[in-house]
């Protein structure tokens, strides 16, 4: 999903709205930025949760 997510970024932008959300002359930060920061906090809040139901399993909160 990270790999796919940094790939497509880009793509994924134009389809949902249009090039001007990435047009860096416009805006000093673009929508692709904004994208890569929420797609980290994806992926750390999966991981958070992965390891949060293993240690309840384990018995070990």
């Amino acid at each position: 999903m990270l790999i796919f997510g940094f790939i497509f970024k880009d793509i994924m932008i134009e389809i949902i709205a249009n090039k001007d959300y990435l047009d860096r002359d416009i805006y000093e930060y673009t929508s692709s930025d904004a994208f890569i920061i929420v797609l980290l906090m994806i992926v750390f809040y999966f991981m958070f949760l992965l390891f949060q139901y293993i240690f309840i399993a384990a018995e070990k909160q």
